[in-house]
C-alpha cells in the first residue's frame, strides 16, 4: 500500500453525552488551540444536546463539521468499541486520509501531524504495557488518542480475508492457538466479522465468552508490521507509566496523551497542564 501524505486529515472529536466537565473542557479548549488550523468533527448521534461543545468550538473559532452515527454506538463502551471496529465509521470519513480520533480526556501539546503522517505507519497510539509495567510492553497501542490511515481501515474491512483474519486473531494470537472448546464460537466470530465488514449496527460485549475484543488490540494485530516501536510510540503520546516514558524521551513531552486526569495520571501532568482542580 503506497501511504498517502496528504493534508486531508480530520480530528474526530467522539461525542456520548449532552453536558461537558472541568476536564473535557480544558482538553476540548486545547484542541482548539493546537488545531486550530485543522479541520475538526464531531461525532455523535441524532438527538443529543451538544450546544456545549458547539459554543465551545464557534468561540474559538475553529472549522468543525457534525457527523452523526447510530445512538447505539454512544452507549458505553461496547459500542464505541463497537464503533471503531464497524466500516461504517471508517466510510463516514472516506474523503479523509487521515484521522486522528481525540476523546475528550485527551490533551495535546503541540501540533505534529505533519511528521506523522510523513511516516510509513497506519496507525499509532501510545504504547501500553501489561499491568502497567514499564518493563512489559504490550504489542497494543491505545486508541483514545491515534492517528489512523484510512484507506488501510478500509481495505482491511473491505477485503474478503478479513474474515479469517478476524477469526485468527482471535484463536490463535488472543488465546494462543486453536483449543476444542473453542471451535465452537467459529461462526460467532465470523458473525461479528460480517457485521463489522458490512456496516450492520449490532453492538457486541467487550466481556464474557461472546466479547468482542477491544478495537485497538484488533487493529494492531490487522496492522503488524505497519506500527511504530513502542519506542517511537512513546514520541507521539503517553497513556501510562508516564513518568518512565518521560525519563525514556530526555525529558521531553510527547506531541499529547489520554486520560490525563485518569488511573491516577494527575500527579504527573499536572507539572504540565493548568488546571485548578
Amino acid at each position: 500500500m503506497n501511504i498517502s501524505c496528504s493534508k486531508r486529515r480530520v480530528i474526530v472529536i467522539p461525542i456520548y453525552k449532552d453536558s461537558i466537565d472541568e476536564y473535557e473542557k480544558v482538553s476540548l479548549l486545547q484542541c482548539c488551540k493546537i488545531f486550530k488550523h485543522e479541520e475538526l468533527s464531531i461525532l455523535t448521534y441524532l438527538g443529543l444536546n451538544i450546544n456545549a461543545y458547539i459554543n465551545i468550538l464557534e468561540s474559538e473559532k475553529v472549522c468543525f463539521t457534525i457527523k452523526l452515527l447510530d445512538e447505539r454506538f454512544f452507549k458505553g463502551v461496547e459500542g464505541y468499541n463497537t464503533m471503531v471496529l464497524n466500516r461504517c465509521f471508517y466510510e463516514a470519513y472516506k474523503s479523509y486520509d487521515w484521522m486522528l480520533i481525540y476523546q475528550t480526556d485527551a490533551f495535546v501539546f503541540n501540533n505534529e501531524l505533519d511528521y506523522y503522517c510523513n511516516k510509513k505507519w497506519v496507525y499509532i497510539g501510545a504504547p501500553t504495557f501489561k499491568n502497567s509495567n514499564y518493563s512489559h510492553p504490550q504489542h497494543v497501542l491505545n486508541g483514545g488518542l491515534s492517528l489512523r490511515y484510512i484507506p488501510f481501515f478500509l481495505q482491511t474491512l473491505e477485503s474478503k480475508r478479513f474474515y479469517w483474519r478476524f477469526c485468527n486473531l482471535y484463536l490463535f494470537k488472543r488465546i494462543g492457538g486453536m483449543k476444542l472448546k473453542t471451535i465452537f464460537k467459529v461462526p460467532y466470530l465470523l458473525y461479528q466479522a460480517y457485521c463489522l465488514k458490512n456496516g450492520i449496527t449490532k453492538i457486541f460485549p467487550t466481556k464474557g465468552l461472546w466479547a468482542l475484543t477491544y478495537e485497538d488490540y484488533v487493529w494492531c494485530a490487522l496492522a503488524e508490521g505497519k506500527l511504530p516501536t513502542w519506542q517511537e510510540a512513546s514520541r507521539f503520546s503517553f497513556e501510562n507509566s508516564c513518568h518512565e516514558l518521560y525519563e525514556l524521551n530526555n525529558g521531553d513531552l510527547p506531541m499529547g496523551c489520554h486520560a490525563w486526569y485518569k488511573f491516577g495520571n494527575y500527579e504527573f501532568w499536572k507539572n504540565f497542564i493548568k488546571f485548578e482542580r
